[in-house]
Formats: C-alpha cells, sequence, structure tokens
C-alpha cells in the first residue's frame, strides 16, 4: 500500500491498517477477480469492497436485501465525502429516479440495490447502458437452498452475471462449505478466490448453560443484562418474547419487544430506541435479524437454543462489534430441540414433495449440530471457526468461553461409572426405538402408560436408578449424547442408540469421561433484586488520562443531538470508541483530531471545530504526550 492509498485509508475510512484478512480480498476485487468473501460480523467486510472503488476511481453496485443496512451505509458514505444511494421500495419515486439519474451521469461511487429490483427488465436494461465496473452481492447465503435464511429473489443474479460481464464480490457472514460451493455455483463465480476468514473473535467470551426452569432463565437473563450498551435476548417465539418483556420491565429494565406480529409502529419503535438510547434490551425473534449495525452491543442472549449453528452465530456475532469485551450467552434445555422440531415438521409443507426427505434430513443434521455445540465440552470459538471452515486454529482454545475457563472432561468416579454403564444398558434394551424421557422413566423405574403398554417394567435396567433425580439422569444422558457414547437419531420422534465407543464403556473395557454434566443447583434470590453482574467495564483503547468531569457525557449529548439533527443513529456518526479516545487524548487543534481512530479527512472538516469547541467547554487540555 503506497502513501496515496494509505492516505485514503485514514482520510476516508477513519483507519491506520487494514484488519486480518481485508487486504487479500482488496487487492483480488483490484486485479478483477471474482471472490467470495465468508467474514464474520465485525471483521470489516464492507471496507473491502468500498476501499477499491475510492482508490480506482471505479463504480460499484452493492445488492443488499437490508433496507436499514442500506441507509446507515449510504449515510456512512456520504459523511465521508464519498457519493452513493440507495434504490429500494421505501425510497420515494422521486428519489429513485434521482438515483438512477446520477447513476448514468457518473456521480455515483455506489449504488445500493435491493434484490427485487432485477425483478425488472426496465432496470436491468438501464444497468446494461450503465454498466458497473464490479457488483457486490452481500449476504451472500441468501442464494442458498441449504442456508438459514434462503431467499428467491436471489436466485436471478447468476443470470445477471453473465448479462453484465462484471466481477462479482459476494461476501456474508455465515456460511458453511455446502453453502459456499452454492453460493459460487449459483453465482456463476468463474474462478473466484474463496476465503474464510474472522470468526474468532478475541473479545468475545460464549458460554452455554444447560437450564431448563424458566424462572432461574429469567434471573439468569436479568444478572447478564449489561449496564452500559446495547443487549439483545433472542427467543423462539412470540410469545415468550411477549412474557419475557413484560417480566424484564417489571425488573425496571429498559426493555422493549421486537417480531413480525407486532404492529409496524411498535417495531420502528423498539428500532429506535435500540438505535439511540444509551442502555437499551431488545426482546426478539430472529425477526430483529440482518442489518443491525450497532457497534456497542454488550451482551447477546439466546433465551432458548436456535436451529442451526448459522443462525446462532449470525445473532451472537452481532455482540462486540466495536471490538471491546462482550458476552454471548446460550441457556437452553431439551425442550428447546423439541420447538425447533416442531418448526421443522410445519415448514417441512412448503417444500416440494420430491425434496421434503432431504430437506427434512439436512434441517435434522443443523438441528444437531447445534445441539452438540450447546452441550459440547471443547472450546466453543473453536468449534465455531470449525463448522464455517476457517482455516486459523487455536491450538490451547480460545481462553474466554465457559468449556475454556473448566477442567476438561475427566474419568469419573467408579460409583458414577456404574450408574453410565446401566444408561447405556437401558438405551441397548429399548433398542433404539425410544428416546430420552422412556430412557429416563426406565432406569428411575417411573410407572408410566408408555413403560406398561412396552412392558418396560420386566427389564434388568428397570428401576435401577430409581434414587437419582430424573433432571440428574437426563443431564447425565445429554454428557453422554454430547461425549459420543450415546447418539440421537430422527426428526419427528428423535431416539436414543449407543455408539461404539458407548459399547466399549458398558462391557468395562474402557472408561468414560464427562465434563460438568450435574444441573447447576437453583440460587435463591431475594424478590426485585437488582444484583446485577454486568460485562466489566471496557478498556480504553489508549493510556488514560485524568477523567474531566462531565466531558464524556457532554461528546455523548453533542452526538446525540448531531444525530438527530441527521437523522441517522449515533454510533453511525461517531462509535464510543471515537468518544472514549477523544476523551483520553482531548486533541487541542484540528490537526490533532486525525490522531482520534474514526475521524478522517471529511469529518474532521465537518466536525472538528465544534468537537474542540466541547472539549474546550469543559476546561480540557490534552494530556503529556511522550
Amino acid at each position: 500500500m503506497n502513501t496515496v492509498e494509505s492516505s485514503v485509508l485514514k482520510s476516508i475510512f477513519g483507519h491506520e491498517d487494514f484488519r486480518p484478512g481485508q487486504e487479500e480480498l482488496i487487492d483480488a476485487l483490484r486485479q478483477g477477480r471474482d471472490l467470495l468473501g465468508v467474514m464474520a460480523t465485525g471483521s470489516g467486510k464492507s471496507l473491502c469492497y468500498q476501499y477499491p472503488a475510492v482508490v480506482e476511481n471505479s463504480r460499484c453496485l452493492v445488492v443488499s436485501p437490508l433496507i436499514s443496512l442500506i441507509n446507515d451505509q449510504v449515510k456512512k458514505l456520504d459523511l465521508s465525502g464519498v457519493p452513493a444511494a440507495g434504490l429500494h421500495s421505501h425510497a420515494t419515486p422521486r428519489d429513485r429516479h434521482r438515483a438512477i439519474e446520477r447513476w448514468h451521469a457518473g456521480e455515483l461511487r455506489f449504488l445500493y440495490v435491493a434484490p427485487e429490483r432485477f425483478s425488472d427488465p426496465l432496470f436491468i436494461a438501464s444497468l446494461e447502458k450503465a454498466r458497473p465496473d464490479y457488483m457486490v452481492i452481500d449476504e451472500a447465503h441468501c442464494i442458498s437452498q441449504w442456508g438459514h435464511d434462503f431467499r428467491p429473489e436471489y436466485q436471478t443474479l447468476g443470470l445477471l452475471k453473465e448479462r453484465l460481464g462484471v466481477p462479482f464480490a459476494a461476501f456474508t457472514a455465515t456460511a458453511t462449505p455446502l453453502v459456499q460451493k452454492e453460493i459460487v455455483a449459483n453465482l456463476r463465480l468463474q474462478k473466484p478466490l474463496v476465503r474464510v476468514h474472522g470468526f474468532y473473535r478475541q473479545n468475545l467470551s460464549f458460554s452455554g448453560i444447560l437450564e431448563g426452569r424458566e424462572r432461574a432463565r429469567l434471573e439468569r437473563i436479568r444478572d447478564e443484562v449489561a449496564l452500559e450498551g446495547a443487549a439483545i435476548v433472542y427467543c423462539s417465539s412470540r410469545q415468550r418474547v411477549d412474557d419475557l418483556t413484560e417480566e424484564l420491565k417489571s425488573m425496571d429494565l429498559p426493555a422493549y419487544a421486537y417480531h413480525a406480529g407486532l404492529d409496524a409502529k411498535v417495531r420502528e419503535q423498539t428500532h429506535q430506541h435500540f438505535q439511540n438510547d444509551a442502555r437499551v434490551v431488545i426482546i426478539a425473534t430472529n425477526a430483529f435479524g440482518m442489518g443491525v449495525d450497532r457497534p456497542d452491543v454488550r451482551c447477546v442472549i439466546h433465551a432458548q437454543m436456535p436451529g442451526t449453528v448459522e443462525a446462532y452465530y449470525q445473532e451472537a456475532g452481532r455482540a462486540g462489534r466495536d471490538g471491546l469485551p462482550a458476552k454471548c450467552l446460550l441457556l437452553h434445555s431439551p425442550g428447546d430441540v423439541a420447538i425447533q422440531q416442531f418448526f421443522i415438521r410445519h415448514s417441512v409443507e412448503s417444500v416440494p414433495a420430491e425434496k421434503r426427505e432431504t430437506w427434512e434430513r439436512h434441517k435434522q443434521e443443523q438441528l444437531d449440530l447445534m445441539r452438540r455445540y450447546a452441550y459440547g465440552a471443547g472450546c466453543r470459538q473453536q468449534s465455531i471457526m470449525d463448522y464455517f471452515g476457517d482455516v486459523e486454529t487455536l491450538p490451547k482454545g480460545c481462553g474466554r468461553c465457559d468449556n475454556c475457563t473448566t477442567p476438561d472432561a475427566a474419568p469419573v468416579q467408579d460409583d458414577t461409572q456404574e450408574t453410565i454403564r446401566v444408561l447405556l444398558s437401558g438405551a441397548v434394551r429399548l433398542q433404539g426405538r425410544f428416546g430420552n424421557t422412556q430412557l429416563t422413566d426406565l432406569v428411575t423405574g417411573s410407572d408410566t402408560a408408555q413403560i406398561r403398554r412396552w412392558s418396560h417394567d420386566k427389564l434388568p435396567t428397570y428401576g435401577r436408578l430409581r434414587e437419582m433425580p430424573k433432571r440428574h439422569v437426563q443431564g447425565m444422558i445429554q454428557a453422554l449424547v454430547r461425549q459420543g457414547y450415546l447418539r440421537q437419531e430422527g426428526l419427528r420422534y428423535p431416539v436414543l442408540a449407543i455408539t461404539d465407543e458407548g459399547r466399549e464403556v458398558m462391557h468395562n473395557r474402557a472408561q468414560a469421561r464427562l465434563g460438568p454434566w450435574q444441573p447447576p443447583p437453583g440460587q435463591k434470590k431475594k424478590r426485585g433484586s437488582k444484583n446485577f453482574s454486568p460485562v466489566p467495564p471496557a478498556p480504553s483503547m489508549r493510556p488514560e488520562a485524568p477523567e474531566i468531569p462531565g466531558l464524556r457525557e457532554a461528546l455523548r449529548a453533542w452526538r446525540l443531538n448531531k444525530a438527530r439533527e441527521m437523522d441517522m443513529p449515533p454510533y453511525t456518526l461517531f462509535w464510543d470508541r471515537t468518544l472514549e479516545e477523544l476523551c483520553a487524548l482531548r486533541p487541542q487543534s484540528l490537526d490533532d483530531l486525525l490522531g482520534i481512530w474514526g475521524i478522517g479527512e471529511q469529518k474532521r472538516r465537518v466536525f472538528g471545530q465544534e468537537l474542540l469547541e466541547v472539549i474546550a467547554t469543559h476546561g480540557a487540555s490534552g494530556p503529556t504526550r511522550g
């Protein structure tokens, strides 16, 4: 990167250097190659396609299904002095006409387009008269029938590749190797560079907690919600969103609901709170999804297990996009699996009959992988990286997730080994025809209709674990599944079967190794307790200077007022990291401002004098620079 290009990176985009993985994709695009970049949320996908257009003085057409993201990107580029426009259904006819006029006149560097625009032959014909230098397909996993967010309107983009004959750059934050192959094939990419990168997020701490009691989940959510910044809590159903929102509101938390069943005005109000409030908790289904661009989300909690690892990671990855510490917590129970299987059973009706068997099998495999992640004993970050095909490895784990900070699975005591052999023997005697509940009832000696119907009370293992609480039995069964001694099979009626490793343990030829498997004891708290355990304060990005009373609040207030004037979210104007550096370094001149992260030439020119006045008003004199 020469001096001029380095200057562009700083003055336009406010960065000193590229992040890992960005430069290779940028170089490929500048060389006219097709490419597929699978880059985790927060790893800087947009810079990979924006930087080449600015440096090369070329034009880029971006396809995105997210109107909110289109608007945010256009505003950010305009703030940086780069001409851009959006073309989507929410824009007025006059604005759409003006955007096309500016594109044909060569006035725009970027034109963001919603995919449904390509169903209009006149629009495609107009593009053939004013071709972009390259096209970007954002959220490219939407083109795959095996992805978790398939969108039919993406199917026409492969034909567009042939008609326009320009390089295509596809980007997504979530695509397994199978989905990657389908993206390349459906978009008709020619010998593309394919790079999977950025799934290791060192600022995120991942945890998974088995908890079937609703009250205990509620208390855990309450205790984990950050005291600063934003938090998102994902639920599997609209009813659960509504109930949880009301419960958190009763605890004096700033909680707002979001799901497709709410009135559009209510959803918009929730989104405005998310964009503008310094502290906010959003309770949502997956309808609160792609396009979430707030950088200071300090905590993402899944109150129930989602159906796929892709969906889980795309949602969890919205935490900590500013690079500061954030939490990703998954609360789950065996009942969550039943909910997801219910969704699969009902959604299969929309699949053509000839594809249903394959589709159901694929969905079951995805759910099984999600379950393995939830119950898994290995490093959670490494398991996510392996799932998406990220070649980076963490030999000693991430050191931050719950599994990395608890002891490894170890051989258990002799009496527990005997308990395990009883469970494995029971699974064999049920002949792979029954699931967790029947095995639990068998070994605990329950007198149920199913036990009597199948004469399971006559089996030798009946009642062998009569003194063991059922929830402990179920916890151990799940641990045996997690460690590979049992496997769960079947979609509509999941059953348990023993594995070869399990048979070795059952016949006492090997010792079972288990991580923590007992459900945690309930913690009693006084009603109305507000004994929060928030995310620890994020560390400063620069050496700390003496605190100036009121300066941080004054900068936040200025940012909020300015953002309202410009009709944009505060974080689109400046991230919290920029405000923290302004507090720490307290620049005294316009030249000093260029040393602040996130402030380039354009933002210095537009906002510099006002920022200096806010700092001066609070009697700030910059720290000594050594």
